[in-house]
């Protein structure tokens, strides 16, 4: 009787082998695309309105990301908007003018998307700038609306370069 039992060990080990490798492997996959969704979001743009005394104002991208969909404008008296004009995007550490394109006596607003389309709103106005990103109190819908309505789009503007 003992020469013709069947030895189940070495099937069970290669079984809970293969079991073991499956479980490891979805967690590995799954910790890997948690960290890609982390890098993701830390890639987020970060769009400033600086003045410089030779070249005047400039859009300037300081973050992480590119800015994505650059729409620009300004209001005279911080009430009104002006028809916005398009920047198309911003890679990270470059900037563009807004010599010939503003008077910059009043507030200036930029409107752009980072890599995961997440919508953020700048608005300076003098020395103050204030980001929001779209969900946070005090973000303007209807001047981002605006910015996004019939822009006019412009040959004139162009890369200065690397900040």
């Amino acid at each position: 009787m003992k020469g013709n039992e069947f030895n189940w060990v070495p099937i069970l080990v290669q079984a809970l082998g293969i079991i073991v490798t499956g479980i490891f492997s979805c967690i590995l996959y799954l910790l890997h695309r948690r960290k890609n969704r982390e890098d993701a979001k830390m890639q987020k743009p970060l769009v400033n309105v600086h003045n410089f005394k030779d070249t005047g104002y400039v859009i300037l991208n300081m973050g992480k990301g590119p800015a994505l969909n650059v729409r620009f404008t300004e209001s005279d008296t911080g009430n009104t908007w002006k028809t916005g004009y398009i920047g198309y995007a911003l890679p990270v550490n470059t900037y563009f003018s807004t010599q010939g394109f503003f008077n910059n006596n009043g507030a200036i607003a930029v409107a752009y998307n980072d890599l995961l389309g997440n919508d953020y709103l700048m608005i300076t106005r003098g020395d103050t700038s204030t980001i929001w990103q779209r969900g946070d109190e005090g973000f303007n819908n209807d001047l981002y609306k605006h910015l996004h309505t019939e822009p006019r789009r412009t040959d004139k503007l162009q890369m200065l370069g690397k900040i």
